[in-house]
């Protein structure tokens, strides 16, 4: 790009914590596909594994674009670091109910609301750095899809799911709160996003707690 925006300032930082996010989720998946009790899961998780990749190698190359040498913002680091160890430790003890609720329905719908900014200079700016967006989009909706599909039926029970959503939720909010912290100086995505990720975490304890 020539020139640095105020806009790309912004979120460049922001595409660092997508990417370490993207990356995780490409971690974890791989985990899950081995405790898949049927090869067909087994087969979408590997399948996910792959598409996370992709994602986390696009909004690599965005961040390059910038030009601008970024880090993760310290709270959203922190954020991202409790989520996998909670997810790491659902699967160190074979639960793969809890770690597909964790990362499929919660954080993945996160992500989902996180790739469909409201019209504006960052918007604009997203297509310009993202241009597979919109395929990226379209395999984050079905991840969740996918979690909800499988969740009740391999899970141990009602109460397990229950313990699993709240705690993964309170860890999304902490995420959200971080991440519209450090994306400051936009009011009115800001206000978006914030609605869009409520709505989304008050949609997974209607249907978990």
């Amino acid at each position: 790009m020539t020139g640095v925006s105020a806009a790309a300032r912004r979120l460049a930082p922001l595409l660092v914590a997508v990417a370490a996010f993207e990356e995780m989720s490409r971690d974890v998946t791989r985990l899950q596909s081995i405790l898949a009790p049927t090869p067909g899961l087994g087969r979408a998780l590997l399948r996910q594994s792959r598409q996370e990749a992709m994602h986390a190698a696009v909004f690599r190359g965005a961040l390059r674009l910038t030009g601008i040498l970024a880090d993760c913002p310290p709270r959203l680091a922190a954020g991202l670091a409790q989520i996998r160890l909670r997810l790491d430790d659902d699967l160190r003890r074979g639960d793969l109910g809890s770690s597909m609720l964790g990362l499929h329905c919660v954080m993945e719908g996160l992500g989902s609301t996180a790739l469909q900014p409201p019209a504006g200079d960052l918007g604009r700016l997203g297509d310009r750095l993202v241009p597979l967006r919109a395929l990226i989009l379209k395999q984050e909706l079905a991840h969740p899809q996918l979690g909800e599909r499988w969740i009740e039926r391999i899970a141990g029970g009602r109460s397990e799911l229950r313990v699993a959503c709240e705690a993964y939720v309170e860890l999304a909010e902490a995420i959200v709160d971080a991440g519209l912290d450090a994306f400051g100086g936009y009011s009115a995505d800001e206000a978006t996003y914030r609605a869009g990720s409520a709505a989304h975490l008050d949609r997974m304890r209607q249907r978990f707690v």
